[in-house]
This record gives C-alpha cells, sequence and structure tokens, in this order.
C-alpha cells in the first residue's frame, strides 16, 4: 500500500509540473502548416508507459512540436526527470535501463543505471551500414601490401548493450574476417559495464589516462617496439572537465577532474602540419595558464588536437621510422609510441587534404620517409565513415 502512495504522490508531482507548463503555451497544435506533418500531443500519463519510458519520449516529442523556446522546456524537463525524487520507482527506472540525455545526428547519448558515466546507445551495424564497414577494412588491404602493417582498435559503449549484457557489434572479427595479407591485429576490450568504467571518461567518449595507458601499453607490445615507459606520477587542476558526451548533450551535472599520467620522455623535436611546433598544451595546463572554460575540449588542449600530420622527431637514426594513421584516440599516446621509433609520422586524413591541398598518398608517402611499419588505431567512428569521405589514393 505504501508503494502506491508513493506512486501516486509521484504522478500527482509530475502533473503539477506538465500543467504548470501548459499554462505558458497555446493550445495543443495538431498539424504543421509548415511542415506538413502531423504534430505529437501529450499523452495521458501510465505507470506502465512511465516504466518503459514511452511516455517520457512521448512528452519530451511533444515538447519540441507544441512549445515556444522548446529546446530550453526539454533541457529542464530531463534535469527534472535526473533530479526529481522516484519515490521507490528508483530500481524499475534506472536499475538495468538507459535513460536518455540527448539525441544527436551522430549517436544517443544515455546514462546506464541513472549512472554518473555517460555513454552511446548501442548501434546495430546492418545492411547498407555493414556492407560500408566491409568495403572501408578492405581497403586497408592495400597497406598490407606495401609496409609491415599493424592494426588496433578500440572499443567503444556502441558496440555493447548493457541493458542485455551482449556485445552487439564484433568489429575485431570484421576486421579479421575482411584483411588479407600479412597484418597484426589488437585491440582494447571490455565485457561489462564495470569494465567499461575502468578505461573511459564519465563525460567523453575518449578513453581516460587508464584506458590510454593500457592502450599504449598493447601497441607497444604489438609493435614489438620495446619495454613501455611508466608513469611517474599523476596530476591534475582540480577543475572540472566535460567531455564531449556532456558539452554534446548540454549536460552538466555530472563534474569529473581532468587527471592525467606523467612521465619521463627523452627530448625530440616537433612538426605540426609542417612547421616547428609543439603538440599539445601540457606546460600551459600545468602552470594553469588559460582561461577555463566548462565547453573547452581539455582532452585535445592538453594532449594535442586532430591535426592533419605531426611529426615526432627522437633523433635515434638506429631505430625505425613509423607511420600512424589515427583519429583523436591517438592523442594522449602519439608521444608515448614516438619515444620508441626515430621518426614517427601521425597522420588524421580527416584534414590532411583540406591543411596540404592533396590526398594523402600512401605509396608517395611511405617511400619519401622511409617508413618501416604502419599503425592505425581506430575506433568504430573510424572504420564506419572516415575512409568513404577522405579519397585515399590506395
Amino acid at each position: 500500500m505504501k508503494k502506491r502512495e508513493n506512486i501516486i504522490f509521484f504522478v500527482l508531482v509530475l502533473a503539477i509540473f506538465v500543467f504548470g507548463v501548459l499554462a505558458f503555451v497555446k493550445p495543443e497544435k495538431l498539424v504543421s502548416g509548415s511542415e506538413n506533418r502531423s504534430l505529437t500531443t501529450f499523452s495521458h500519463f501510465a505507470i506502465d508507459a512511465f516504466l518503459d519510458g514511452t511516455f517520457q519520449d512521448n512528452f519530451e516529442n511533444a515538447i519540441s512540436d507544441q512549445f515556444v523556446f522548446s529546446e530550453k522546456i526539454r533541457v529542464a524537463y530531463r534535469k527534472m526527470l535526473n533530479s526529481a525524487p522516484s519515490f521507490g520507482l528508483e530500481e524499475q527506472v534506472c536499475k538495468n535501463h538507459y535513460l536518455e540525455l540527448s539525441n544527436n545526428s551522430d549517436h544517443h547519448r544515455a546514462t546506464f543505471n541513472c549512472d554518473d558515466y555517460m555513454v552511446y546507445y548501442p548501434e546495430p551495424l546492418i545492411g547498407e551500414d555493414a556492407e560500408t564497414v566491409a568495403e572501408n577494412i578492405q581497403k586497408y588491404n592495400r597497406i598490407n601490401s606495401l609496409t609491415d602493417a599493424y592494426y588496433y582498435f578500440i572499443e567503444d559503449s556502441g558496440v555493447y548493450d548493457f541493458e542485455n549484457d551482449k556485445k552487439i557489434v564484433d568489429y575485431y572479427s570484421i576486421l579479421s574476417s575482411n584483411l588479407t595479407g600479412k597484418y597484426h591485429l589488437s585491440g582494447l576490450f571490455f565485457d561489462s559495464y564495470d569494465e567499461y568504467k575502468k578505461y573511459f571518461y564519465k563525460t567523453d567518449h575518449h578513453w581516460d589516462y587508464r584506458g590510454s595507458y593500457q592502450g599504449y601499453q598493447d601497441i607497444v607490445k604489438l609493435l614489438g617496439a620495446g619495454t613501455p615507459l611508466k608513469p611517474t606520477g599523476t596530476g591534475t587542476n582540480h577543475e572540472y572537465f566535460f567531455g564531449s558526451m556532456a558539452r554534446s548533450a548540454k549536460n552538466y551535472d555530472t563534474k569529473e577532474e581532468f587527471v592525467y599520467y606523467t612521465f619521463d620522455i627523452p627530448s625530440y623535436s616537433t612538426l605540426v602540419d609542417g612547421a616547428p611546433s609543439t603538440y599539445g598544451h601540457y606546460d600551459d595546463y600545468v602552470n594553469h595558464n588559460y582561461e577555463y572554460d566548462k565547453d573547452a575540449n581539455y582532452y585535445g588542449y592538453f594532449y594535442g588536437g586532430d591535426d592533419a600530420e605531426v611529426i615526432f622527431n627522437f633523433h635515434n637514426p638506429e631505430k625505425q621510422n613509423l607511420l600512424m594513421i589515427v583519429n583523436s584516440y591517438s592523442n594522449p599516446i602519439n608521444k608515448l609510441i614516438a619515444s620508441h621509433f626515430n621518426k614517427t609520422y601521425i597522420v588524421d586524413l580527416r584534414s590532411y587534404e583540406t591543411v596540404f591541398g592533396k590526398k594523402f598518398d600512401l605509396d608517395s608517402y611511405l617511400k619519401e620517409n622511409d617508413i618501416d611499419k604502419t599503425l592505425l588505431i581506430m575506433s568504430p567512428t573510424f572504420i564506419r565513415n572516415r575512409i568513404t569521405n577522405q579519397g585515399l589514393e590506395f
């Protein structure tokens, strides 16, 4: 009986909120004249619909169609869902369930178990998308025929359905089944929500200092490049970090410190997009020589951004030269990996043609720079849509 009273009380609180907001808008419209479509109207509250999420989905869609300044109201509504007392419904609403925070064009952002960690909704790979991924991977075989090729794959939260505790896309198997010739393959994987949290930020889709260091160790082993550097300590400037997930969802309720490892790295020189420069802003960040902005990308600011080409020269001519084809997952470990080689050429194909005015020509690049090994660091997004949009001359 107590539980039923709590549910009724919760319904009354929600109803008061809804009718309070409705007082500021016009009566519901049924059709959009400008878009020539039916508009979503508000449904009656039902416990079953609330527990399975359909009531919330309808309500948020109705906000978009019926309200002036709908985005601000949608944000307030999401905050209400996250902060309002649930009066005994927490376990049913949150336990082993996703709660959507935003629906972007590329990914749905959510929490799981109403936890602090922000994750992607799992994304099945079917139909034309699956065919595109296979075609993209098969293009890499050109690399295998020209150089000593290495692949490191990082799973993200979109490959795993935490709600049903199962992996829905096995990119590692897809890679191995579509790659041919001689190559080396490894990756970073997780088999549960708790394991995922060991490697990734709370508010960002990238791996954190622990995950990136694990990746660095894996890659050094994969490349046969000697003994990994060990951290000399950890650091943080004690200001709150809001990662890509939080910024895209405009959700700043979850706070985390930006923690990093420190290392003793041998001296080196760097070219960024063809000019002498530093990569990243380690000294500025550590010395607090910047203006704090919660919307800033401190992951890219601290470690280094997605530049078209970064060349590390550790002046070790007795060692090999390495080419890395990457996305932003490599940013924290570029310098660490490069310390094991003479020269390391790091190419981000998303911006190469824009910066240099020509497409990336793999054959010429390998010869001109005397490359011994080529490493691709990739994530699901890299495989799904990067190659098709960058005109590689393989």
